[in-house]
């Protein structure tokens, strides 16, 4: 019976999982600036945006590698963390975040960030957009963000229809769809559109209004599909 219970809890639990960076946030501008700053520290020449999207397919160490970067993690957050805390007030929320964060667990969504940003720098930015209580749970050095997502499922036992991924990259999308939750491809204009379109991505939102009203439809058609009586 006690099993039972927890089955019946997970078919019934949604998770809305986000990115941070250029997702809820708009930042891009930052995180050009501060990849560009990386990429010259190690006498590179920073390719451009839609060059590094093209080898950004996992861990972010592997696609510095894969430019010929030899780098830890942590010497990766340290080079961000140094540029975003000079920029701190060069970046906004993204339109309509706020509403959407405040209004979905109203509806019984679990909200969680999921960011390969570190920890310091990911929580400055949450406080200094008064976000930090949004969340259900917080995943920061998500790397291996498949590996996360998995982690989020299990430790909520929720099923997969029922959560959702939304994210800016390609590499977002091939991890949603690689651990079998819907992926959301937020398409704001800074990645090019083909190469994240290319994976396939259940949904597309180009805000999130947009992202509100489509998520409020699914509930409300799950809903119907599936009565409580």
């Amino acid at each position: 019976m006690r099993r039972r219970i927890f089955e019946e809890q997970g078919r019934d639990k949604k998770i809305l999982m986000l990115d941070l960076n250029n997702t809820l946030l708009n930042d891009f501008k930052i995180w050009r600036l501060a990849t560009d700053v990386l990429f010259r520290i190690f006498g590179k020449e920073p390719p451009t945006t839609e060059e590094f999207f093209k080898k950004y397919r996992g861990p972010v160490v592997d696609t510095y590698r894969a430019f010929g970067i030899k780098i830890t993690s942590e010497e990766i957050h340290k080079i961000f963390d140094s540029v975003y805390e000079a920029h701190r007030n060069d970046f906004s929320l993204a339109p309509g975040a706020y509403d959407l964060l405040f209004t979905l667990p109203r509806k019984g969504f679990i909200i969680v960030l999921v960011t390969a940003c570190g920890r310091e720098t990911a929580m400055n930015l949450l406080e200094k957009f008064e976000i930090q209580n949004a969340f259900d749970h917080l995943e920061f050095g998500a790397g291996d963000k498949f590996a996360a997502i998995k982690r989020l499922m299990l430790r909520e036992r929720a099923e997969a229809g029922n959560c959702f991924y939304v994210g800016d990259s390609p590499s977002d999308m091939m991890h949603a769809k690689r651990a079998g939750v819907r992926a959301v491809a937020f398409l704001n204009g800074n990645i090019p559109e083909d190469l994240v379109l290319a994976e396939m991505p259940d949904y597309n939102a180009r805000d999130f209004k947009e992202l509100l009203i489509m998520l409020e439809a699914w509930d409300v058609l799950e809903n119907f599909r599936s009565p409580r009586f």
